[in-house]
Order: structure tokens, then sequence, then C-alpha cells
């Protein structure tokens, strides 16, 4: 339900359930957790306009002085996610064969980096990003990070991937159960999915 023009109430995004209790505040917005399935979420959220535009600009001119988010590239990331992935998937590594990985909302490309590292040459590591000036940036560095969103890319994918990775990417999907939906199609049967929201 539309309150005004730049925000809006919802049900929890997971099991759609209207019952939730207040979990914190902060720039003006009001995290809930569902009594029904526990996730936290905005609520009321801005409409889905002002985030889309958010998440492709950098500019929150929902929140008071508009917010930036495009920040800046951080090079201890790149070892950080490095040192997680290699833990994480070190039988993929340690098979020495080529894969392929979609990063979602890959940012400056710190995750890409790291995969490139770890990966066997060859692999087909890409990432997507809606924010013009992260993928500008990441493009500086050679990575292969298209501006686009994982819709835009659906029909044309020729090749599905064994990984795909999502990090921070989470609280800007209006409707995660349709994303998830959408992803299925495009990864491998035995392929795996990396999430992991903003804590």
């Amino acid at each position: 339900m539309i309150i005004d023009n730049r925000t809006e109430l919802i049900a929890c995004p997971y099991c759609f359930k209207s019952e939730s209790s207040l979990w914190a505040t902060e720039n003006g917005f009001t995290a809930v957790k569902c009594s029904e399935c526990g996730l936290v979420y905005v609520n009321p959220r801005p409409v889905e306009e002002l985030i889309g535009n958010a998440v492709e600009t950098g500019i929150h001119s929902n929140v008071g002085h508009n917010r930036t988010a495009i920040a800046r590239r951080e090079r201890s990331k790149k070892k950080r996610y490095k040192k997680i992935l290699s833990s994480i998937f070190r039988d993929v590594w340690q098979n020495h064969r080529k894969i392929s990985w979609l990063d979602v909302g890959a940012g400056y490309g710190e995750i890409l980096q790291a995969i490139c590292l770890l990966a066997e040459p060859g692999s087909r590591i890409e990432g997507i990003e809606p924010m013009k000036p992260k993928v500008k940036k990441a493009r500086e560095l050679g990575l292969n990070i298209n501006n686009k969103y994982l819709h835009d890319i659906l029909h044309d994918i020729k090749d599905k991937y064994d990984y795909i990775s999502l990090i921070h990417v989470y609280s800007h999907i209006p409707d995660f159960r349709k994303y998830l939906k959408e992803m299925k199609n495009i990864l491998e049967i035995t392929a795996s999915c990396v999430l992991k929201p903003v804590i």
C-alpha cells in the first residue's frame, strides 16, 4: 500500500505475512521483524522507483541530504574475499577445472578479483552492477563487469553459471523470491549460490 509518492507499506518479502514488530530505526527508516518467519526488513520502504534510482546512481534522494552510496573501492576487500572464498570453495580450486561465476551487484569488482586469483585460468568470471560509477572503475581495472540488472541478461545467456554470488544485494531487491526464480534459470543443476546480506 503506497503511503505517499515516496514510501509504501509492504508485507514480509519472504513469507508475505503482514504481522511484524519493531526491530530498529535509522536515518528515518524503520526495520521490522516478521512475526512469522523472522526476516528483518524495512517497512515502510521507499517505492520501487526510488530504490531503482538509488541503486543506479548511488544517490539516496529519499534520505536527508541526498546521501550517497558510491563510496570508494576498498583494496582490503579483495584480500578478505580471497581468504574467505579460498576456504569455502577449497575443493573447487583444488580440482583445477575451469568454472563459470557471475557476481551480481559486483560493485567495484573486489569479489571478481579474488575469484580471478583463485580460479583456473580460462574460467568465465563475470559481474553485473547497476551503478555506473562502480562499473566504470571496475572496468578500468580490466574486470569483466556489465552495467546491467539480472533481468537484462536472462535472455542473452547462452551458457549457465556454476556459481552466482550476491554480496550485500538482498536489501536492494524488492521481490527476492522472484529474483531467486530468475537466478535458477541461469544456474547449472549442480551450481552453488553465495548470499551474504548486510549485517
